[in-house]
């Protein structure tokens, strides 16, 4: 542009043009030069603009000459040649608009220049410059406009590009005050040398100072507050993840801070880098959290745990030693007594009912500590729950019976029979409330037990509410509020004199709440109490075929002799009872001390061509060389194909629920608990023999 201003001045003084001219060409050209000057050193040079202010200098300039009656060259357009060359840069930095006005612009000068050059007596050049004068107004008017909006636009997104940065500034100092957290800022040059660093405000008044002159930008105002036990430990941590080129570390500490006000408090810092392609450090951005309070709750909750877990051992000690002390009591008397054969059995069953109790407090303690560690996993089974109801009726008035207690029943409208759920679990719950009832009611009293079908607002769930009220010796108010709460028992000579281990009503509502479902306990002392358990259950989608469900068989009378077993089982003690239990009802008891013995067993069996010698394999899980789980699969896996479908029963003490689905999954037909359960035992045989 300066060069084509430059040329064009010379040219102004080689011929005989009025000195206006020259003296408009010196101008342009200074001012050229000048606006070069101004825009290469303020780093913002533009072409387009340049052009703007150079071609409204021309226009003035033949404005000026065309007032006083002189123009450049009254045969010569050289003014229109020149506005031409000097606007042509807006063709290629204009914003769209100037580069379509310069275009049609242009071509209009040219065709008058081209009309003027070949009919100059028609079209002078006079005409043809003060065409150009008008088209190049227009497009000056043009471009001053547009530059002028983009001005305006310029300065309206400025606003608020601002106003978005201060929304976000002062939403980062929100979070940092409802976090209680503040942020830092460090530079660091090419040596990894920090040459500035900058502290929130939120940060300076997190620890009780609120000017930068009381808390200077300075790391050292934050590093010289740092406990004497924390800062080797926590500045060693900030500079090696600095200097960690690789980027790799990451920066998260927790230490002591001294406040102004408040001595020393928790804090946490995390920070992050930003690194230059050589890994040196650019920026760390960080911020403070402080945790104090945190911290000290996470102490006060540690303590109370290690209270609780000292409370459970005292607790523990006392109800384990109770039947444990009668359990030896009594057998030491049985001993004694080993010649009047009555009092032995009257020892033996006060032993028994001992065992239970302990039997009931271990598996009550090991089923707590599996719903506090979520290892409880409910199962859907098809349940009637009329015959469920009746089935408690009949363990729950038997136990009222005998303690001279009247018990009824009372079955609600039930729509719907047949329902998805775990019902060894519902029984749980209700044999524990319904068994609480009997224990604390006094002879004369009475117990009811009520089931009902309540409105579901759950589509494809029915809602069932299980009633216990009774007329027994109530809770207080006051205990009213504990009676969830693990190893509580109300403090009273009558409570104190029945046998229980405060675990019972706390196992009952952390199923309850497992299941969806809801309880509710009313008391009054001396009055009696009524608990109220509302469960959602999902309904059978088969249940019109539950009907035609097969009747339950009676076991109690199947006889076994001759039936062959494979007992496996690594303990002797316990393989000496049980085999002793199997001969006594009438098997042939072959043992196994693991489970690879019992594999090469029944392999052994095929191999001499009598694969059904054996009727049934009753399974320990736990053994040393080959657990149960391998045992049974190496069993299936063998060619005779009566392995396959020999009936193998889990004999394990691993007895929750998926213990039972480990033993299904690894081929097995069925689960026996330990300690043995005769009964139960002899009824699950029957099934498969």
């Amino acid at each position: 542009m300066f060069a084509l201003m430059f040329i064009c001045a010379l040219w102004s003084f080689t011929n005989e043009s009025i000195a206006i001219s020259r003296y408009a060409y010196l101008i342009m050209t200074a001012f050229s030069a000048l606006l070069f000057l101004l825009n290469y050193y303020k780093g913002k040079n533009s072409t387009g603009t340049n052009s703007v202010f150079i071609s409204l200098f021309v226009i003035g300039a033949y404005f000026f000459g065309i007032i006083n009656g002189t123009v450049i060259d009254p045969y010569t357009p050289s003014l229109t040649i020149m506005v031409f060359i000097v606007s042509i840069p807006l063709l290629f930095n204009g914003p769209p608009i100037i580069r379509i006005a310069e275009l049609l612009g242009a071509g209009v000068v040219f065709l008058l220049f081209a009309f003027a050059y070949k009919q100059p007596e028609v079209v002078s050049s006079d005409i043809v410059d003060l065409a150009t004068f008008g088209i190049y107004s227009i497009v000056i008017l043009i471009a001053a406009s547009s530059i002028k909006a983009r001005g305006c636009l310029a300065r309206v997104e400025a606003v608020q590009a601002q106003n978005e940065l201060n929304r976000k500034v002062e939403t980062i100092n929100l979070l940092h005050e409802a976090m209680s957290s503040g942020s830092w800022y460090a530079t660091f040059n090419e040596n990894a040398e920090m040459t500035s660093c900058i502290l929130s405000d939120s940060f300076r008044k997190m620890i009780g100072y609120e000017s930068e002159e009381e808390f200077p930008n300075l790391l050292e105002s934050w590093s010289e507050r740092l406990h004497p036990e924390d800062r080797d430990r926590v500045l060693k941590e900030f500079w090696d993840t600095v200097y960690d080129y690789t980027g790799a570390k990451t920066y998260d500490v927790t230490y002591r801070l001294m406040t102004r006000k408040q001595g020393y408090r928790y804090f946490r810092s995390c920070g992050r880098l930003a690194r230059r392609e050589d890994g040196s450090p650019i920026e760390y951005q960080g911020m403070f959290m402080d945790i104090d309070d945190t911290v000290k709750k996470a102490a006060e909750d540690a303590n109370r745990a290690n209270i609780a877990k000292t409370n459970f051992l005292f607790n523990m000690s006392h109800d384990i030693r109770t039947p444990m002390n009668a359990i030896m009591g009594y057998t030491r008397m049985a001993k004694k007594s080993i010649n009047n054969p009555e009092t032995v059995s009257m020892y033996l069953d006060k032993t028994d009912i001992s065992s239970k109790q302990l039997l009931g407090l271990i598996n009550q303690v090991l089923e707590m500590s599996r719903i506090e560690s979520g290892k409880v996993v409910l199962s859907e089974e098809k349940t009637d729950i009329i015959e469920r109801a009746h089935a408690m009726k009949t363990i729950a008035e038997t136990e009222a019976e005998c303690k001279g207690l009247k018990f009824s029943m009372n079955i609600g409208d039930i729509k719907h029979k047949y329902v998805l759920t775990d019902a060894s679990r519902m029984n749980q719950i209700m044999t524990n409330i319904l068994g609480n009832a009997t224990k604390y009611t006094p002879e004369g009293g009475s117990v009811t037990y009520t089931v009902e079908e309540i409105d579901s607002n759950r589509p494809g769930y029915a809602v069932y509410r299980f009633t216990v009220a009774d007329t027994g010796i109530g809770m207080s108010e006051e205990y009213l509020g504990h009676v969830f709460e693990e190893f509580t028992r109300e403090n009273s000579s009558t409570v104190s004199s029945i046998q229980g281990s405060g675990l019972g009503m706390s196992i009952v509502k952390k199923l309850v709440d497992l299941m969806g479902g809801n309880i509710d306990v009313k008391s009054k002392k001396n009055e009696g109490t009524t608990i109220t358990v509302t469960v959602p259950m999902l309904i059978d989608p088969d249940a019109e075929g539950s009907e035609a469900a097969e009747e339950e068989i009676e076991y109690r009378d199947v006889t076994f002799t001759h039936k062959r077993l494979l007992l496996v089982e690594d303990n002797e003690m316990n393989r000496e009872i049980a085999r002793d239990i199997l001969e006594d009802a009438g098997f042939i008891v072959e043992t196994a001390e693991d489970g690879d013995i019992a594999v090469e067993m029944v392999k052994a069996t095929a191999e001499r061509g009598d694969s059904e010698y054996y009727d049934a394999v009753l399974m320990d899980i736990q053994m040393p060389r080959m657990n149960g789980y391998e045992a049974t699969k190496a069993i299936r896996a063998l060619p005779d194909p009566q392995n396959t479908h020999m009936p193998i029963i889990a004999v394990s003490a691993n007895a929750f629920e998926e213990d039972r689905r480990k033993s299904f999954e690894a081929g097995m037909d069925d689960h026996v608990s330990k300690p043995i359960d005769i009964q139960k035992l002899k009824e699950t045989l029957a099934k498969y023999l």
